[in-house]
């Protein structure tokens, strides 16, 4: 009958600790969202960026007006308008990604 015992023990702690590390997962995930909730008045918000098809487009506050930001995954270009006073859309910069990269990369000496 001893060894009845001995055997239960191990398997009563291990889901003490088992129950002990679950408990703790939650709470750290409740902890996460709490948190995420608090960064929700950032200024930089998922709602701001869309998909449709291959344009990928996201709108940000620029100096004087806000500017849409615009990548085109088939044309590889990014594109940036600023959207003045409400009444017009005047593209600023194009940009083709793979020479934006490669110009980066260089600038930064690799």
């Amino acid at each position: 009958m001893m060894t009845n015992q001995t055997t239960h023990q191990p398997t009563r702690r291990r889901l003490s600790i088992d129950i002990a590390l679950w408990a703790s997962a939650f709470v750290i995930g409740a902890m996460v969202i709490v948190q995420a909730g608090r960064h929700a008045d950032n200024a930089a918000r998922a709602d701001m960026v869309t998909e449709v098809g291959d344009l990928v487009i996201m709108t940000a506050q620029g100096q004087n007006d806000e500017l849409l930001y615009m990548i085109d995954n088939r044309a590889e270009d990014l594109l940036i308008y600023e959207v003045a006073q409400q009444k017009s859309l005047d593209l600023i910069r194009k940009e083709h990604l793979p020479d934006l990269f490669k110009s980066a990369r260089a600038s930064a000496g690799q």
